[in-house]
């Protein structure tokens, strides 16, 4: 197994710290959000998939703009279907 896959530098700390893991073809790490980032995200997937023998994926897709579109999907939904003044009678 091997550790210290990332360095980390967190606000105000002078020093990295290591974080992440790796055994053969498993990895993990603490770090929250890092499959968010598209290019990395994308860099991770095609080199995966040149592994097994497929080709690289060209097209990235943007995740911030299908998690949006997602949740505005979802507040819309409540906002039609939730009876608010109810709800706030309920609790106050």
């Amino acid at each position: 197994m091997t550790s210290g896959l990332f360095r980390i530098r967190r606000a105000g700390e002078s020093r990295a710290i290591p974080d992440g893991a790796s055994n053969g073809d498993v990895w993990g790490t603490y770090i929250h959000g890092i499959f968010d980032n598209d290019p990395f995200r994308r860099s991770l997937i095609n080199g995966l998939r040149i592994r097994k023998g497929f080709e690289p994926l060209e097209t990235v897709i943007d995740y911030s703009a299908l998690r949006d579109k997602a949740l505005d999907r979802w507040a819309d939904l409540l906002r039609e279907n939730l009876d608010m003044e109810f709800i706030k009678r309920l609790v106050s």
